[in-house]
C-alpha cells in the first residue's frame, strides 16, 4: 500500500522538488555520520585545521563531499569507475569521499589493497583525518557541499540518462614497478606460465560468511551456479595452451582439473584478486560484484548463467557490444511446460522491478536454467576468436544479432531499465532461435 501511495505522490509532486528535498535529507544525513565520529579536539589542532583549511580554500572554488559506498566490492568499483568517467579536469572544487558504512557501521573494506590504489586518485575521510573535515563542517559549513552524486539512488538515476554505452577505453587504476614484479613473482609460485583466462560462479558463501547477509534461498535459486560447469571450457582452452584461474573468496568447494588454478582456495590474497584480473586476456563470469574488478582494467568479459537481461534495483556492470559477450539462463514454466522466449523474459522484467522478479518467476512456477557446459565453452571459444581477430559472423549471426537487439531496444523504450550492453552469443542464438520468437 505504501508503494502505490509513493507512486500516486511522485506524479504529482515535480522532480526538482523531488531532488531538492533528497539534497537537504542527505546533507543531514551526512553531516550527522561524519560529525558522530568520536574524535578529541585539542587547541593546537584547531589552529593547524584552520591553517590546512586556508590553505584549502585559496587554491579551490569549494569543497564537495561525497557518499563513498565501501561495504560491497562492486558498488566500490563502480564509485571510482563513474567517478573517474565524469570529472573534469577544469573542475576548481576539491573532492572528497566519506566511507560511510566502514567507518560508523563496522563494515570491513572488501579490498583494502584495491582502497589504498583508489585512494590514490581521491581524497578519502577516514579515522587518521576525520578530525580535521569536522572541524571544517562545523565552522565553515557554507565553504562545504554534501552532494549525493554517488550515492546509490543517484548513481541509478544518472546512469538511466547515459545508459550502458558509456563505458572506459582505458585502466582506471595502474601498478607501481613493485607491484608488477610482486604478481610476476605470486603468479610463478602458483604456475601459472603464459596466457591465462579468469572464471567465476557465483555462490552464496561469500553473502554468508563474510558479509553477514542472508539472502533469500529464491534470489540464490536464480542468481547462483555451478562452477563445474565451466570445466569443459577449461579443459578445451587447457589444450589450447590457456590455463584457467578460479576466481573468487570463501567459495563453497574446491575443484581440481587440468589446466585449473583454484585461486580461490590455495592462494587468494587482496593484491592477487586485482592483480589476475588486471593482467588476463578475459574474465569468463557470472553477474557479481567481482566483475567491476575487471571493469576497471577493461577486461573483456564473458558474461554467463546471467539472470536478468535489463533491471531496475540495482546498477548494472557498465559493458560494451563491441568488448563483451553473454548468455542468459533460460527460464522454464512448469505449468506450460515450455521456456520462456527473450520477449516474455523482458515482459517481466519490465513488470516486477528489483528483486520482486525473482520472487514473482518463483510463485509463478518458473524456474531458471543454468547454461550447459556447451553452451559456456562456446562463448568462451567466441570471444577467443574474437581477439584473435579470427572471428567471422556468417550473415545468419547478424541477422539474429539484430533481431535481438531490436527486442531489447524495444522493451527498454518502454520500461527506462538499464541493461547490459553486450553482444548475446553467436552460437547461443544459432542453437536456440525459438527464444527471438
Amino acid at each position: 500500500m505504501k508503494k502505490i501511495i509513493k507512486k500516486i505522490i511522485k506524479k504529482f509532486i515535480p522532480q526538482n522538488v523531488i531532488n531538492y528535498k533528497r539534497q537537504i535529507r542527505y546533507q543531514k544525513l551526512m553531516r550527522f555520520e561524519i560529525l558522530k565520529y568520536p574524535v578529541v579536539r585539542k587547541l593546537d589542532d584547531c589552529v593547524k585545521y584552520e591553517e590546512d583549511f586556508q590553505g584549502i580554500v585559496k587554491k579551490y572554488k569549494k569543497i564537495i563531499i561525497y557518499q563513498f559506498p565501501a561495504r560491497h566490492i562492486g558498488e566500490m568499483c563502480l564509485t571510482i569507475y563513474l567517478y573517474m568517467l565524469e570529472r573534469e579536469n577544469s573542475d576548481k572544487n576539491l573532492h572528497v569521499f566519506f566511507p560511510i558504512y566502514t567507518i560508523n557501521d563496522g563494515y570491513d573494506i572488501p579490498n583494502k589493497f584495491l582502497f589504498s590504489k583508489f585512494q590514490e586518485k581521491i581524497i578519502c575521510i577516514m579515522p587518521n583525518n576525520i578530525g580535521f573535515w569536522q572541524y571544517c563542517i562545523e565552522k565553515h559549513a557554507a565553504k562545504i557541499v554534501m552532494s549525493p552524486q554517488y550515492d546509490w539512488e543517484s548513481m541509478k538515476d544518472r546512469s538511466m540518462k547515459f545508459g550502458n554505452a558509456v563505458f572506459r577505453k582505458d585502466k582506471v587504476i595502474s601498478f607501481s614497478l613493485d607491484e608488477i614484479n610482486l604478481a610476476i613473482n605470486e603468479k610463478r609460485e602458483m604456475g601459472i606460465k603464459g596466457k591465462y583466462i579468469c572464471f567465476y560462479a557465483r555462490d552464496n558463501s561469500y553473502y554468508k560468511n563474510i558479509l553477514k547477509d542472508s539472502e533469500e534461498n529464491v534470489v540464490n535459486e536464480f542468481r547462483n551456479s555451478d562452477i563445474n560447469n565451466c570445466l569443459l571450457m577449461t579443459k578445451r582452452f587447457f589444450k589450447k595452451n590457456i590455463q584457467s584461474v578460479r576466481m573468487g573468496y570463501i567459495v563453497e568447494k574446491e575443484i581440481e582439473a587440468d589446466g585449473v588454478i583454484d585461486y580461490a582456495t590455495k592462494y587468494r590474497s587482496e593484491f592477487m584478486d586485482i592483480s589476475l584480473l588486471a593482467d588476463c586476456a578475459f574474465f569468463v563470469c557470472s553477474g557479481s560484484g567481482i566483475q567491476l574488478i575487471a571493469t576497471l582494467f577493461c577486461v573483456p568479459q564473458v558474461m554467463i548463467n546471467f539472470s536478468v537481461i535489463t533491471f531496475s534495483g540495482e546498477m548494472v556492470t557498465p559493458c560494451s557490444s563491441q568488448k563483451d559477450l553473454m548468455i542468459i539462463k533460460k527460464y522454464w514454466d512448469e505449468n506450460d511446460k515450455r521456456y520462456l522466449t527473450f520477449r516474455e523474459i523482458l515482459a517481466m522484467e519490465e513488470k516486477w522491478k528489483g528483486y520482486d522478479l525473482f520472487e514473482k518467476y518463483h510463485k509463478k512456477g518458473i524456474v531458471s536454467i543454468e547454461n550447459t557446459p556447451e553452451e559456456i565453452s562456446d562463448l568462451a571459444e567466441e570471444m577467443l576468436k574474437k581477439l584473435n581477430g579470427e572471428m567471422v559472423y556468417s550473415e545468419e549471426d547478424k541477422l539474429l544479432q539484430k533481431k535481438y537487439r531490436e527486442i531489447l531496444q524495444e522493451s527498454i523504450a518502454r520500461s527506462g531499465n538499464l541493461y547490459y550492453n553486450a553482444r548475446m552469443g553467436s552460437a547461443f542464438l544459432r542453437k536456440n532461435k525459438w527464444l527471438l520468437e
